[in-house]
Protein backbone atom coordinates (compact mmCIF):
# COMPACT_ATOMS: atom_id res chain seq x y z
CA UNK A 1 0.00 0.00 0.00
CA UNK A 2 0.75 3.55 -0.13
CA UNK A 3 -0.20 6.04 2.04
CA UNK A 4 0.06 9.82 0.96
CA UNK A 5 -0.83 12.64 3.73
CA UNK A 6 -2.08 15.72 2.23
CA UNK A 7 -0.02 18.65 3.07
CA UNK A 8 2.95 20.14 1.09
CA UNK A 9 4.74 17.20 1.17
CA UNK A 10 3.93 13.61 0.63
CA UNK A 11 5.16 10.24 1.78
CA UNK A 12 4.99 6.80 0.87
CA UNK A 13 4.95 3.46 3.01
CA UNK A 14 5.40 0.36 1.10
CA UNK A 15 3.89 -2.69 3.07
CA UNK A 16 4.05 -6.23 1.76
CA UNK A 17 1.33 -8.51 3.08
CA UNK A 18 1.01 -12.10 3.10
CA UNK A 19 -2.15 -12.81 0.36
CA UNK A 20 -2.41 -16.19 0.66
CA UNK A 21 -1.38 -20.02 1.69
CA UNK A 22 -0.30 -22.68 0.34
CA UNK A 23 0.34 -26.45 2.37
CA UNK A 24 4.16 -26.32 1.49
CA UNK A 25 6.51 -25.48 4.27
CA UNK A 26 9.02 -22.99 2.85
CA UNK A 27 12.61 -22.10 4.48
CA UNK A 28 12.10 -18.61 3.30
CA UNK A 29 11.13 -16.33 5.74
CA UNK A 30 10.78 -12.47 4.47
CA UNK A 31 6.60 -12.26 4.88
CA UNK A 32 6.48 -8.82 5.37
CA UNK A 33 7.46 -5.02 6.38
CA UNK A 34 6.96 -1.69 7.02
CA UNK A 35 9.00 1.72 7.00
CA UNK A 36 8.02 4.73 8.75
CA UNK A 37 10.40 7.93 10.06
CA UNK A 38 9.77 10.09 12.86
CA UNK A 39 11.35 13.72 13.01
CA UNK A 40 13.62 13.67 15.95
CA UNK A 41 12.36 16.43 18.15
CA UNK A 42 14.17 19.66 18.22
CA UNK A 43 15.75 18.99 14.90
CA UNK A 44 14.75 19.71 11.09
CA UNK A 45 16.41 16.96 9.18
CA UNK A 46 17.16 14.26 11.34
CA UNK A 47 14.86 11.07 11.62
CA UNK A 48 14.76 7.99 13.37
CA UNK A 49 13.57 5.35 10.85
CA UNK A 50 11.76 2.16 12.09
CA UNK A 51 11.50 -1.12 9.80
CA UNK A 52 8.55 -3.63 11.27
CA UNK A 53 9.56 -7.34 9.84
CA UNK A 54 7.28 -9.63 9.88
CA UNK A 55 8.74 -13.17 9.89
CA UNK A 56 7.74 -16.84 8.94
CA UNK A 57 7.73 -18.92 12.32
CA UNK A 58 8.76 -22.05 9.72
CA UNK A 59 11.79 -19.88 8.03
CA UNK A 60 15.60 -19.21 8.77
CA UNK A 61 16.01 -16.58 11.94
CA UNK A 62 15.37 -12.74 12.16
CA UNK A 63 18.28 -11.11 10.88
CA UNK A 64 20.64 -8.96 13.21
CA UNK A 65 20.27 -5.98 11.60
CA UNK A 66 19.12 -4.23 7.77
CA UNK A 67 20.59 -1.96 5.54
CA UNK A 68 18.91 1.14 5.14
CA UNK A 69 19.61 2.92 1.94
CA UNK A 70 18.96 6.39 0.83
CA UNK A 71 19.35 8.92 -2.02
CA UNK A 72 17.41 11.31 -4.53
CA UNK A 73 17.31 13.13 -7.56
CA UNK A 74 18.83 16.40 -6.43
CA UNK A 75 22.49 15.15 -6.42
CA UNK A 76 23.14 12.90 -3.36
CA UNK A 77 24.67 9.53 -3.94
CA UNK A 78 23.08 6.48 -2.23
CA UNK A 79 24.59 6.20 1.28
CA UNK A 80 23.79 3.47 3.70
CA UNK A 81 22.70 3.84 7.77
CA UNK A 82 22.80 0.57 9.57
CA UNK A 83 19.12 -0.40 11.42
CA UNK A 84 19.68 -2.70 14.84
CA UNK A 85 17.40 -4.29 16.94
CA UNK A 86 14.86 -1.56 18.44
CA UNK A 87 16.01 -1.63 22.07
CA UNK A 88 12.41 -1.61 23.70
CA UNK A 89 12.55 0.18 27.54
CA UNK A 90 10.91 -2.91 29.98
CA UNK A 91 11.59 -5.32 27.05
CA UNK A 92 8.05 -3.84 25.92
CA UNK A 93 7.95 -2.26 22.31
CA UNK A 94 5.80 1.28 21.76
CA UNK A 95 3.00 -1.21 20.26
CA UNK A 96 3.01 -2.75 23.85
CA UNK A 97 4.34 -6.37 22.26
CA UNK A 98 7.72 -7.78 23.04
CA UNK A 99 10.29 -7.95 20.39
CA UNK A 100 9.75 -11.11 18.14
CA UNK A 101 6.63 -12.09 19.64
CA UNK A 102 4.15 -13.69 17.14
CA UNK A 103 1.59 -11.07 15.77
CA UNK A 104 -1.40 -13.15 15.79
CA UNK A 105 -2.61 -16.45 17.93
CA UNK A 106 -4.42 -17.32 14.70
CA UNK A 107 -7.69 -18.91 15.22
CA UNK A 108 -9.22 -20.42 18.43
CA UNK A 109 -7.79 -23.87 19.67
CA UNK A 110 -5.35 -24.13 16.86
CA UNK A 111 -1.40 -23.32 16.74
CA UNK A 112 0.45 -22.17 14.27
CA UNK A 113 4.69 -22.27 13.75
CA UNK A 114 5.18 -19.82 16.15
CA UNK A 115 3.98 -21.86 19.12
CA UNK A 116 4.35 -25.79 18.15
CA UNK A 117 1.70 -25.60 15.51
CA UNK A 118 1.66 -26.38 11.85
CA UNK A 119 -0.53 -24.08 10.75
CA UNK A 120 1.37 -20.07 9.11
CA UNK A 121 2.74 -18.23 12.19
CA UNK A 122 4.56 -15.07 11.79
CA UNK A 123 6.65 -12.67 14.19
CA UNK A 124 6.99 -8.35 14.41
CA UNK A 125 10.66 -7.50 14.51
CA UNK A 126 11.65 -3.84 15.11
CA UNK A 127 14.73 -2.47 13.64
CA UNK A 128 15.86 1.48 13.74
CA UNK A 129 18.78 3.74 12.39
CA UNK A 130 18.74 8.01 12.40
CA UNK A 131 19.84 9.59 9.49
CA UNK A 132 20.44 13.21 9.22
CA UNK A 133 19.72 14.31 5.56
CA UNK A 134 22.71 17.10 4.25
CA UNK A 135 20.32 18.61 1.92
CA UNK A 136 16.50 19.46 1.14
CA UNK A 137 14.97 17.72 -1.56
CA UNK A 138 11.97 16.60 -2.80
CA UNK A 139 12.14 13.02 -4.18
CA UNK A 140 14.26 11.14 -1.22
CA UNK A 141 13.66 8.07 -1.44
CA UNK A 142 14.24 5.30 1.73
CA UNK A 143 14.83 1.28 1.30
CA UNK A 144 15.58 -1.84 2.57
CA UNK A 145 15.26 -5.56 1.36
CA UNK A 146 16.11 -8.93 1.67
CA UNK A 147 16.26 -12.64 0.31
CA UNK A 148 13.90 -13.82 0.44
CA UNK A 149 10.55 -13.62 0.32
CA UNK A 150 7.62 -16.04 1.97
CA UNK A 151 7.11 -19.33 0.06
CA UNK A 152 3.88 -19.48 1.24
CA UNK A 153 2.77 -16.46 -0.96
CA UNK A 154 0.90 -17.70 -3.65
CA UNK A 155 -0.17 -14.55 -6.00
CA UNK A 156 3.81 -14.09 -6.79
CA UNK A 157 5.69 -14.98 -9.24
CA UNK A 158 8.22 -17.57 -7.35
CA UNK A 159 7.85 -15.58 -4.25
CA UNK A 160 11.08 -18.18 -2.57
CA UNK A 161 13.47 -16.47 -5.05
CA UNK A 162 12.43 -13.34 -4.68
CA UNK A 163 13.83 -9.89 -1.98
CA UNK A 164 11.57 -8.37 -0.08
CA UNK A 165 11.75 -4.50 -1.19
CA UNK A 166 9.82 -1.84 1.23
CA UNK A 167 10.57 2.03 0.42
CA UNK A 168 9.56 5.10 1.60
CA UNK A 169 9.43 8.83 0.20
CA UNK A 170 10.06 11.96 2.03
CA UNK A 171 10.03 16.02 0.63
CA UNK A 172 11.66 17.92 3.15
CA UNK A 173 11.76 21.73 0.92
CA UNK A 174 9.49 22.81 3.34
CA UNK A 175 10.95 23.58 6.23
CA UNK A 176 9.00 24.01 9.88
CA UNK A 177 6.28 22.09 7.63
CA UNK A 178 8.43 19.19 8.12
CA UNK A 179 7.09 15.94 10.07
CA UNK A 180 6.62 12.19 10.79
CA UNK A 181 5.30 9.24 8.62
CA UNK A 182 1.88 8.03 9.02
CA UNK A 183 1.98 4.20 9.95
CA UNK A 184 -0.24 1.47 10.39
CA UNK A 185 -1.73 0.52 13.80
CA UNK A 186 -2.46 -3.13 13.71
CA UNK A 187 0.14 -6.06 12.38
CA UNK A 188 -0.74 -6.89 8.54
CA UNK A 189 -0.94 -10.91 9.04
CA UNK A 190 -4.68 -11.70 9.56
CA UNK A 191 -5.59 -14.90 9.95
CA UNK A 192 -9.89 -15.34 8.80
CA UNK A 193 -11.03 -18.59 10.69
CA UNK A 194 -13.79 -20.44 8.70
CA UNK A 195 -17.69 -20.08 9.55
CA UNK A 196 -16.71 -16.73 11.90
CA UNK A 197 -17.30 -13.11 10.84
CA UNK A 198 -14.11 -11.04 9.65
CA UNK A 199 -13.26 -7.20 9.55
CA UNK A 200 -9.91 -6.02 9.06
CA UNK A 201 -8.30 -3.01 9.58
CA UNK A 202 -5.14 -1.67 9.12
CA UNK A 203 -5.29 1.03 11.61
CA UNK A 204 -3.63 3.80 9.84
CA UNK A 205 -2.29 6.90 11.82
CA UNK A 206 -1.18 10.13 11.14
CA UNK A 207 0.70 11.85 14.31
CA UNK A 208 0.33 15.28 13.02
CA UNK A 209 -4.02 14.66 11.91
CA UNK A 210 -2.84 14.88 8.28
CA UNK A 211 -5.25 13.71 6.36
CA UNK A 212 -4.76 10.26 4.35
CA UNK A 213 -5.16 8.78 1.36
CA UNK A 214 -4.93 5.41 0.20
CA UNK A 215 -3.61 3.42 -2.77
CA UNK A 216 -2.72 -0.13 -3.81
CA UNK A 217 0.13 -0.85 -5.96
CA UNK A 218 1.85 -4.03 -6.92
CA UNK A 219 4.16 -6.15 -4.85
CA UNK A 220 7.65 -5.26 -5.95
CA UNK A 221 11.20 -6.88 -5.44
CA UNK A 222 14.60 -4.62 -5.47
CA UNK A 223 17.99 -4.59 -4.52
CA UNK A 224 18.98 -5.79 -1.03
CA UNK A 225 21.86 -3.36 -1.13
CA UNK A 226 22.33 0.01 -2.14
CA UNK A 227 22.92 -0.55 -5.46
CA UNK A 228 19.94 1.74 -7.73
CA UNK A 229 18.83 -0.43 -9.91
CA UNK A 230 15.13 -0.59 -11.37
CA UNK A 231 12.40 -2.40 -9.52
CA UNK A 232 10.37 -4.89 -10.71
CA UNK A 233 6.52 -6.07 -9.79
CA UNK A 234 5.84 -9.08 -9.50
CA UNK A 235 2.14 -9.77 -9.28
CA UNK A 236 1.29 -13.21 -11.09
CA UNK A 237 -1.59 -11.31 -12.86
CA UNK A 238 -2.16 -15.29 -14.98
CA UNK A 239 -3.43 -16.87 -11.69
CA UNK A 240 -4.65 -13.89 -9.96
CA UNK A 241 -5.88 -10.91 -12.61
CA UNK A 242 -5.78 -8.11 -10.04
CA UNK A 243 -6.46 -5.03 -11.17
CA UNK A 244 -3.82 -2.59 -9.42
CA UNK A 245 -1.07 0.09 -10.08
Amino acid sequence: FRIYMKKLFSVIIALAFIVGFSNTAKATHAAGGELIYELVPGQTNQYKFIFKFYRDCAGSPAPGSFSLCYNNTCGAASTTVNMGLYVAQGGVLPNGNIQGAPVSTGCPGYNNTCTGGVLPGYQEWWYTGTVTLPTQCNTWKFWTGLCCRNGNIDNLYNPGSQNIYIEATLDNTNGKNINSSPYFSNPPIPFMCINLPYIYNNGAIDPDNDSLVFQAIKPRTGPTSCANVAIIDILDTTNFPYNVI
